[in-house]
């Protein structure tokens, strides 16, 4: 299959001999075409794709893929993914290969997840066995050890007694001891995870067959990898994969989600930055909000208990801003926002957030976008929208995805705090344009 290097929210062309097969038939893997993904336009001799705002590595026909980077820092993903309520939930039908790092204290999902795959797998197919010499005490029978038979019993005037050899077709081997060790780490990772109970199930009902299974100490992993690749036949590629990601779990290894040419090859997951990027937000105004006081309140728009109907006299049309934040027990929020993983702000989106504040009846309304790269940062003030009576104060906040994330954190908090506090002194406003306004 090629792999051609792409960006989310941007657009590739793609020569037509890459994309027709054999017969000069184009056929789209259907998944490919959904317009949240890759939207396909003809161009005079190429094929232009246009990328949505998701990652990973997709397959656009059954002999070529896209391998689609983020536009910020790959190194803030993982904290992105720890914060957000997503999960790694839309696989697609490929493989791609990962590197690893240190342990970054984030849930490895993509561990657990592919962990479990092939669990699963091993669970139909059996678990290993294989022959192993054992020698033991008893009544002479075959296979005798002559030697240890006369140290131990012959010499000693004991002749009902030797020393037997054979083989037993066990279960206890190097494959299961690191599955079993790995399982011993999975399950508390898994626990508590909505997202993983499925994981956790496979987890729970596989380490309770290797009951028989001896405890690998910490000490002799390295040597039971080693023995586990050598001891398994070709024909078991699910319990080779399985110890290579139970030896990195074991390690406390992070995965790197960036493109690697090596290391370990795991399925592949679409992350849809859109929903990433608005969850995200909503949980780091959630935690840092909730912090100050019981007071402040940050909920999700979208759902079910705090959507509203758009209009006071009809149901018709329901709005569902992102970010809804309460203070001081007040029935009205204090601030409305919407969270946009956009390159450039639209004027629909001003449109829409000024209906969402009239309709919530709340005096201020934020825009949240990533910051592109040359663009304004921080806290903008658009301006005030709507009669005297109720004016609606509207802002941009441009959020940083590059650098350190816990300090673009905490400037969004402090400019969320400014704008739902009346007794704070007013923050620095900036127009579009970045130019500081004198207050």
């Amino acid at each position: 299959m090629r792999v051609l290097p792409a960006q989310e929210r941007s657009s590739l062309e793609i020569p037509h001999e890459y994309l027709f097969d054999d017969r000069g038939e184009l056929k789209f893997i259907p998944d490919a075409t959904d317009r949240s993904l890759v939207r396909v336009t003809q161009g005079r001799d190429h094929m232009v794709l246009q990328i949505g705002g998701v990652i990973g590595r997709l397959p656009v026909t059954e002999s070529l893929a896209l391998d689609i980077s983020p536009k910020f820092s790959i190194s803030n993903l993982a904290r992105l993914l720890a914060l957000s309520d997503q999960s790694l939930d839309r696989r697609v039908g490929v493989d791609r290969l990962y590197d690893f790092t240190a342990w970054t204290g984030y849930l490895p999902e993509l561990l657990l997840r592919s962990f479990a795959t092939e669990l699963r797998a091993i669970r139909q197919e059996g678990s290993h066995r294989n022959y192993q010499r054992v020698s033991r005490e008893d009544i002479p029978k075959p296979k005798l050890n002559f030697r240890r038979s006369e140290q131990q019993f012959w010499g000693r005037g004991i002749p009902t007694r030797a020393v037997v050899e054979g083989f037993d077709f066990t279960i206890d081997n190097p494959t299961n001891r690191i599955l079993k060790a790995a399982l011993r780490r999975a399950i508390p990772l898994a626990s508590g995870q909505r997202s993983l109970a499925n994981e956790l199930t496979v987890f729970a009902e596989t380490i309770r067959t290797y009951g028989l299974v001896s405890d690998a100490p910490r000490s002799t992993i390295e040597r039971s990898f080693a023995d586990a690749l050598a001891e398994l036949p070709r024909f078991k590629p699910h319990h080779s994969r399985a110890i290579w990601i139970a030896r990195e779990l074991i390690n406390r290894s992070s995965v790197v989600l960036d493109f690697a040419d090596r290391r370990l090859s795991l399925p592949s997951y679409l992350i849809n930055l859109d929903r990433v990027f608005e969850s995200y937000i909503r949980n780091v105004l959630r935690s840092q909000l909730n912090a100050l006081g019981a007071q402040i309140l940050v909920q999700d728009g979208n759902l079910k208990g705090f959507t509203k109907p758009l209009l006071n006299d009809s149901d018709r049309f329901v709005v569902m801003p992102d970010i809804l934040i309460f203070a001081d027990d007040q029935v009205a929020p204090r601030l409305v926002a919407d969270v946009k993983y956009k390159t450039r702000p639209k004027e629909e989106d001003r449109y829409q957030i000024i209906t969402h504040s009239l309709s919530y009846h709340c005096r201020k309304a934020m825009l949240i976008y990533p910051k592109r790269r040359g663009g304004p940062s921080g806290l903008i003030r658009l301006g005030e929208v709507g009669p005297p009576s109720f004016p609606i104060e509207l802002f941009e906040y441009h959020f940083e995805l590059d650098g350190v994330l816990e300090n673009n954190e905490d400037q969004l908090t402090h400019a969320a705090t400014r704008l739902l506090s009346d007794d704070l002194a007013a923050p620095p406003l900036i127009l579009a344009d970045g130019q500081p306004i004198a207050v």
